[in-house]
Parts: C-alpha cells; structure tokens; sequence
C-alpha cells in the first residue's frame, strides 16, 4: 500500500480500558471451591488420640482463619489438565494440597518461637501456652503430618522433593529424637529429655527455658571497685579497692556449676572468683573521650579447661572425650566458640574459623597508680573497672564492670605541705639491731663450721599500694612468733603460694601491733635456694 505524501495523516494509539475493580477471589476459586472444602476437611482431620493437647491447639489454630492461598493454587494448578473434581486422580491433588497447607502451619509455628510471638490471626499462638522447646516440637509434629499427606499422593517426585524441604527444616530445627519417657501422662512433653543438635533453634529454645526458669540470672560483669583520687603536682594518684564480687563471687556460678543432665546451662569451666584485674581510664576536659592508660591483672591465676575450649586443635562436635587441662591465665588467652572448629576432611587438620582473645601479662595487682601523664590546672575524669575472665561457653569471654566517673585537677604541693616518710628494719626482741657477725667457715677436715650462721635479715615490710598523701602519722611493729619449714609434700596444702626448686616452704606466725592494738597474722611463703636453679633473687608475701 503507497502513501499520498501530500495528504496528512494523525497518529491514533489505542489503550484499553482499564479496570482497577480487584479481581472477584470468589469467582477464581468457584472452579475448586468442592476442592478447597475437603481440604478443610483432611486438615481438620486429626488423630486426637495420638496426642490430644496437640490436636486441640492445632484445631484452634485451624480454625482461626487463612486464606488458603497454597492450596487453592495447588488447586488451581491441577484444573489446568482440565477438571480434577470427581476424576480418579482427584484424591491425589486434595493430599498434595493439604501437606502444602500443613507444612506452612508448621512454619508459622517455628516462626512465632523465633519472634517470640503471642498472637496470630488474634488468638493466642502455641508459644503463649507452651515452653519454646515444646512449641518446636508440636511444629515438628505438623511437619510429620504433612509428609504423612505428601505420601498419600504415591508421587515419588512429590515425596523426594517433600522430604529433601523437611530434611533441611530439620536440620535447622535440630531435632534429633523424642525418646519414649519424655511423654509425660498428660501428653505434654518434657523438653529437657528431648535430643538435639547443639546451637540448633531447638538447642536454643532449651537455653532460653533454662534462663527463663532461673528467673533470667546471667553471667555478671564485676561490681565497680571504690576509687579515690589524690592531686599532686602534675600528678594523681588513683587509689581503689577490691571490688566486692572478689569476695562474693559470680552469682551465676550456682547455675553454671550445677552438672544435672537437665541443665542446659551447665559449664564445668564457669570460674566462680573470675575478677582477673582492674582497668584505669582517663579524659581530659569536661566532654573528651576516655582511653585507656592502665592495666592490671592478678599473678599466679589458673583456669580449668574441662571441654577443650581453649584447645584449637580440639574439635568437640566429633564427640571425643577431652581431658582436663590447667591454664596459666597469663600472656594471650584464646578461646574458640561451638562451631568455629572444623576438621579437613583432606588433610585431618583443624581449621579455626573464630576466636575470641583478651590479653593479660601477670602484673599483680598493687591497688594504687600515680599518673604523671596530667598538668597542673586541668581537669581530668576518670574510671576504675574490673574486669573478670571466664567461660566463653556462657556468653562472654571477659566482663568489665559499669563505669563510674570522678573529677580531679592536679595542683602545686603548698609549701609547707610534709610528706610522711616509711621506714622498716628487722630487730631483735628488745628491739636492738641484729649482730653483725661473719658468715662461719667450714673445716675441711671435719667439716664443722666455725661458728654460727648470722641471723636472717633480709626481710623488708611495705605497704601496698603506698600512697604517703594517704599516711597517717603510726607506728607498727610485727614480731616474727615462730616459722614452721615445710615441703610440698608435708604441707597441708601443698605450698599455696609456691616452693623454692628444692620444694621446700614456711609458715610464719606474726604478732603485729599497730599504736598499741595486737592482731595476729599467718603468712605462707618460700625462701629462694639459688638463682641457678631458677629461683628468683627474692619472693614476696602478703600479711
């Protein structure tokens, strides 16, 4: 066909009509509405003598509504071989719709222990009646229901692809088994007796009861230590106390400790005295950010690993039996999380995916830090802390108490200000200085000294920590009663505080008078033999 150039044409374009009417849902589903009733039906078709609590709450839930979209497309689905109502592979279709319905009813029941949800469709969800474990397993249950339906349709293509989706569900679940005596005679099950797979959502609905029935107690973090601040001359000298969990302990410990099988919270490493050391921060100013210029942390402290976690070569899914070990908690201390081990299947090795570390470097505690790091006239905040150290099974590897903040400005010494001095000797006892005498000679003939050996004086007594702002004028005197020689076997307890390389140890009994008033004091201890055995040059012991 030729166009006339001359002759002048106008563009039409044709658009249809639009309908913004939704679609009738009734007339969709008139085709299988029989269809959708008998689904109904079968859903509602359940054995309540199997497991009657069960079958009630999943009634209830049945009947709170839905809109039956999964079975009505299955439906729907079917028709398009053209009509499904009364033909001999009708049956086949209302079971494949079913197990579709029944396996999303389970779903929703996992998903309201996860979202901790209360309601659904406006009545109360199996999770709001039920333990969280016991709400898994009656979605457990359902999901068996639906593979029971998936059967029914003799399609092996349906059945595979069935049980590969109910495996995978499974798998997260965690489901391992419910033995027969974890029925008890009302149908209700007790979660604690269930077997699961660890850090499944089952294994953690049984963690989350467990807190819950222990009133929600958690590992705690130290309570705050007492602090003081003293201002000196482009100096503060910070001050603290022991915090008071030191003496209590962590109160989980009661829970961690407890080794019922029924305990999801039980932990054989849980240290019960975890505070490890004190942390020291400081801001300057009024609004800066704090950081950190001090730490300390305890000498000669141990912890217990009884389930290989902090062993990375040691993989506890594999289920092998793990023996004790004590670690020194000094240098880097690394633990590694459930799961974060895995063995090579090509070459045996263990591969680390996740640690967790704090560092710690023996230092000992002295209770007392004088900063030089200030000048006179600024103002300075700071914070003392504990912090403790202890099993990361139970959440955390390490826990720093809350923060409290003081102020302080460093100022000039007055003039006149006297600082008091401290000065220690080791007397006799009237008092005097200990002879002077040589070290005695030996016979070589006989091999008998000449004389006696001098007294032992290299003792020497401070205060710690030693803050001379802090110092009251007094006097004190400790008077040596008795010294009883041990050795790691002959001691009571096997040296507490240590033995030279010859395994040898004391104790000392003191009588120590301060302006007047007498208390007695036991001091355990170890007199170094010779540095070449490794000795140090001098020990140290606390009154």
């Amino acid at each position: 066909m030729a166009m006339d150039p001359s002759a002048s044409y106008e563009a039409v374009e044709t658009i249809p009509q639009r309908n913004d009417a939704p679609p009738d849902v009734n007339a969709l589903f008139a085709p299988i509405r029989p269809g959708l009733r008998q689904v109904e039906a079968k859903l509602r078709a359940v054995d309540s003598t199997l497991f009657a609590p069960l079958a009630e709450a999943f009634l209830t839930l049945i009947g709170s509504g839905g809109k039956r979209l999964r079975p009505a497309l299955a439906l729907l689905s079917a028709e398009f071989n053209g009509p499904m109502q009364g033909g001999p592979r009708h049956h086949v279709v209302i079971a494949l719709a079913a197990s579709v319905e029944m396996l999303h009813t389970a779903t929703l029941v996992h998903d309201d222990v996860i979202d901790g949800a209360l309601l659904r469709r406006g009545a109360p969800t199996l999770n709001a009646r039920w333990s969280g474990v016991s709400t898994v397993l009656a979605g457990n249950y359902l999901f068996g229901t639906a593979a029971h339906f998936s059967a029914e349709t003799g399609d092996m293509r349906v059945i595979r692809l069935f049980s590969d989706t109910l495996r995978t569900i499974e798998r997260i679940a965690g489901w391992i088994s419910t033995p027969p005596d974890a029925i008890r005679p009302d149908g209700s099950i007790d979660e604690t007796k269930v077997r699961v797979v660890r850090r499944s959502l089952l294994s953690n609905a049984l963690v989350a009861q467990s807190i819950f029935n222990n009133k929600f107690l958690l590992p705690r973090p130290p309570e705050p230590p007492a602090f003081a601040l003293v201002p000196g001359n482009n100096q503060v000298t910070i001050v603290w106390q022991p915090s008071a969990t030191e003496r209590t302990g962590d109160p989980y410990y009661t829970i961690a400790s407890n080794p019922d099988p029924n305990n999801q919270l039980y932990d054989p490493n849980y240290r019960q005295k975890d505070v490890e050391g004190y942390r020291i921060y400081r801001a300057t100013g009024l609004s800066g950010g704090f950081e950190l210029i001090a730490q300390f942390d305890y000498k000669g402290t141990v912890m217990v690993d009884r389930t290989g976690q902090l062993d990375p070569n040691y993989v506890p899914e594999e289920g092998r039996p793990y023996t004790p070990v004590e670690h020194e908690l000094r240098g880097r201390i690394v633990m590694y999380p459930d799961g974060a081990r895995v063995r090579d299947a090509v070459t045996g090795s263990v591969v680390v995916l996740r640690e967790e570390a704090i560092e710690l470097e023996d230092t000992g505690v002295p209770f007392a830090f004088i900063d030089r790091g200030v000048k006179n006239g600024v103002t300075y905040r700071y914070i003392v802390t504990a912090f403790d150290v202890n099993s990361l099974k139970s959440g955390a590897l390490s826990l720093e108490s809350p923060r409290q903040v003081q102020l302080v400005i460093p100022r000039s010494d007055p003039s006149n200000l006297v600082l008091p001095k401290f000065t220690s000797s080791v007397t006799n006892a009237e008092g005097q200085p200990l002879p002077q005498i040589p070290h005695p000679t030996v016979d070589p003939q006989t091999g008998i000294f000449s004389g006696p050996m001098p007294p032992a004086d290299g003792l020497a007594f401070t205060f710690a920590p030693l803050v001379e702002r802090l110092m009251p004028k007094f006097s004190l005197t400790a008077t040596i009663d008795s010294i009883i020689p041990y050795t790691v076997d002959t001691h009571p307890r096997g040296c507490p505080n240590g033995s030279s390389a010859l395994g040898t140890c004391w104790q000392m009994y003191m009588t120590v008078d301060v302006d007047g008033k007498k208390t007695t004091s036991v001091a355990e201890g170890w007199t170094p033999v010779w540095d070449a055995f490794g000795d140090p040059l001098h020990t140290e012991l606390a009154m």
